[in-house]
């Protein structure tokens, strides 16, 4: 069983789950929270291409989902001149950390493409999820997962795009690509701990690989 808490839209065009929005400047707040047992989370679908100056959630107020099995898809187009906390910046939270009975985990699945100037943060807490971050131009991504057997893939293929993988626990996997239009792009991965761990890594331009751990 799957329940939606709380969903807010502010636009001209009211956002919602599993919908595509039309308009500008979207701005959506977004939680939702699986049942407490339960494995079948939450699915949450975002199509803002239509939309020039959107964002989802904020720094101090993420879109959420919380609880086990659950998915967001985000597609962003962002022509903001300045990227700001209300255009062109997507920020989400995930939490699988508690466990289901009979103590196992769903793994859930994050999937955000930014297009145009814009800035997203994807934080996994938990295990075996899953995180998608693709930004052109400028921008500034973050993918941060804690726990076990999480998976991120981050995607730069813009102009001077700073962005970061943070994984801390066993058996992460990250896979990093930055074109080759992506001059002077910089990417930061730092897996901490754990005594498997995956990095592939395919650019042109700098990267700073740090692991800590066995």
């Amino acid at each position: 069983m799957t329940r939606l808490a709380a969903l807010l839209a502010i636009a001209a065009c009211l956002a919602g789950v599993g919908s595509a929005e039309a308009g500008t400047s979207n701005l959506l707040y977004l939680t939702q929270e699986t049942d407490p047992g339960a494995l079948d989370g939450n699915s949450f679908f975002s199509d803002q291409l239509l939309a020039n100056a959107s964002s989802i959630g904020s720094t101090s107020t993420p879109a959420l989902q919380r609880g086990h099995g659950n998915s967001a898809t985000v597609a962003l187009e962002s022509q903001c001149p300045v990227v700001s906390l209300t255009c062109g910046n997507v920020e989400l939270s995930q939490d699988n950390s508690a466990l289901s009975s009979p103590g196992t985990l769903a793994p859930n699945v994050a999937s955000i493409v930014i297009t145009g100037n814009g800035n997203a943060s994807i934080l996994q807490s938990g295990g075996g999820n899953t995180a998608h971050l693709s930004l052109s131009d400028t921008g500034l991504g973050t993918i941060t997962q804690s726990g076990s057997g999480n998976q991120a893939s981050l995607t730069l293929s813009g102009l001077g795009n700073e962005s970061s993988v943070n994984q801390t626990g066993n058996q992460n996997v990250a896979n990093l690509t930055v074109t080759a239009g992506a001059l002077g792009a910089g990417v930061h991965l730092t897996q901490a701990g754990g005594d498997t761990y995956t990095a592939t890594i395919i650019t042109n331009s700098s990267v700073t690989y740090t692991h800590f751990g066995p």
